[in-house]
């Protein structure tokens, strides 16, 4: 459950920093607003408008149901920010860190082949 509630500073295949700069998950925060806005909207209209429920347990229900969604779409909504950021700019060799030290090269191999892979899906002069 802590992962819902706690983002890693960087990606552990790639290397890719997640919190660039404070402030930096304030969009992702108004995309997970909308998100459970209209869920807890779309239910309120689209079922319990219709039925013959007292007002106070409808506006209950959709609390809940917003409460939920929110917190269940936290993950997905830092995810879609972060990954229109990236096609948004291309990232450069200040937006990664080495993940991995050591003796293991087959590791380290792999974490600067990812990089390399992503920097070059952003190349737009080749």
């Amino acid at each position: 459950m802590s992962g819902l509630f706690r983002t890693p500073r960087y990606c552990e295949v790639c290397g890719s920093i997640h919190n660039r700069e404070p402030g930096y998950w304030f969009n992702a925060v108004i995309l997970n607003y909308i998100v459970s806005g209209i869920s807890s909207l779309g239910l309120f209209f689209g079922v319990l408008m219709w039925l013959d429920w007292p007002p106070l347990v409808i506006i209950t229900i959709c609390g809940v149901v917003a409460v939920t969604v929110s917190i269940l779409a936290n993950p997905l909504c830092r995810t879609l920010w972060l990954a229109s950021d990236l096609a948004a700019s291309r990232p450069t060799d200040d937006d990664f860190v080495q993940t991995y030290s050591g003796d293991d090269r087959r590791l380290r191999r792999m974490a600067a082949d990812a990089r390399e892979q992503m920097l070059a899906n952003w190349d737009l002069d080749a």
